[in-house]
C-alpha cells in the first residue's frame, strides 16, 4: 500500500473558500487502477492547515495516476487556486509497512 499526502497552508481569510472548493470539486477517481481512498482533513487549531490523502494499492498505481488523463482532468484548474495558499504546497509519500483496519 502507498499513501500520498499534500499539505496546504491556507490564508486565514480563504479558509471557507478553500473548504468549499475541496468539498465540491470532481475527483475523477472512478475506474483508476489501484485507487483505494481519498480524504481531505483539516488540522485542529487556529492555523488553517489541510491535508489531502490518497491511498493506493502500490507505488506503481500512484505513478500510473500521475500519468493518467484522469489526473490531468482533476488538476486542470489547480494553478488557479494559488490565491488560497499562504505557503507552497508540500507533497509527501509513504510506503505502508503495517496496516490494520476495523473488521
Amino acid at each position: 500500500m502507498f499513501i500520498a499526502v499534500n499539505r496546504f497552508t491556507v490564508k486565514p481569510e480563504m479558509r471557507e473558500a478553500f473548504e468549499q472548493e475541496w468539498t465540491t470539486r470532481e475527483t475523477f477517481w472512478a475506474g483508476v487502477p489501484g485507487f483505494v481512498s481519498f480524504r481531505v482533513m483539516k488540522m485542529d487549531g487556529d492555523q488553517p492547515i489541510y491535508l489531502s490523502q490518497t491511498t493506493w494499492a502500490s507505488r506503481e498505481a500512484f505513478q500510473g495516476w500521475i500519468g493518467s488523463e484522469a489526473f490531468m482532468k482533476a488538476h486542470a484548474g489547480a494553478h488557479g487556486l494559488s490565491h488560497f495558499y499562504a505557503a507552497p504546497t508540500e507533497l509527501s509519500t509513504y510506503e505502508v509497512i503495517r496496516a490494520e483496519d476495523a473488521a
